[in-house]
């Protein structure tokens, strides 16, 4: 009778160690195939962000800048209340409005340049003094971001170079403005934003989290049973 319940605790251990493996192995693939989709869809996400939100400083502002009272009221309004369907030239979809609203409003000043980086107008404003002077970022910023202020004066669409990772967890963007893409830069603006991604990823690992802590346990309940057979 002892060798029968030794047997059946060694089949039960080989049954629960290959149904661990097994699900080990399936909840693997698919927290590796959601990640690579939400990795794929927050690219999208960042990009819409910084489209939309270029778009709406870029059908604005080019077109203030012989009005320099203007484009200050402009500017201390998108800072104080962000974007509406107004601002742009053709005006976004209900789905393509948050994006452009992932400007960081309210938090975060906003800074438009001229292209050889003088300072043209801020929001909240600045003294009348920094007007018109070259821009110093040192100043406004305590980390590094000249290289997208370089970037920007390249005049490219170049998202990535024109944008860089602030410790608060915003993306800082300099952006050079035009009125069309066959007319020079006729500005730049500075700008932070808070693109829709950190959440989900963060979602996804929470949630593979649990599940691998839900099998364990099982798992350890499933051996425990098995040593149970054998008292």
């Amino acid at each position: 009778m002892f060798n029968f319940f030794r047997r059946l605790q060694w089949k039960l251990s080989i049954s629960y160690a290959f149904a661990t493996a097994g699900a080990v192995i399936a909840l693997a693939a698919l927290a590796i195939a959601v990640i690579l989709y939400l990795d794929e869809s927050s690219s999208s996400r960042v990009y819409n962000s910084f489209y939309w939100s270029k778009t709406g400083f870029q059908d604005n502002v080019p077109y203030l800048l012989d009005d320099p009272q203007a484009l200050q009221l402009w500017l201390e309004r998108v800072q104080r209340d962000g974007f509406t369907s107004a601002d742009f030239q053709f005006p976004p979809s209900r789905e393509t409005l948050p994006y452009a609203n992932t400007l960081a409003f309210q938090t975060h000043p906003i800074y438009v340049l001229d292209p050889q980086l003088n300072l043209l107008a801020a929001a909240p404003a600045v003294d009348a003094s920094l007007l018109n002077q070259p821009f110093k970022p040192r100043s406004m910023f305590d980390f590094n971001m000249e290289f997208i202020l370089e970037a920007a004066q390249v005049g490219d669409k170049n998202y990535s170079a024109q944008s860089v990772l602030a410790p608060d967890g915003s993306r800082l963007v300099a952006f050079p403005l035009r009125k069309s893409d066959d007319d020079p830069v006729s500005a730049i603006v500075i700008y932070s934003l808070y693109p829709p991604t950190f959440a989900a990823l963060s979602c996804c690992c929470s949630l593979c989290y649990c599940s691998f802590r839900r099998l364990w346990a099982w798992s350890s309940a499933g051996s425990s049973r098995a040593d149970c057979a054998n008292v």
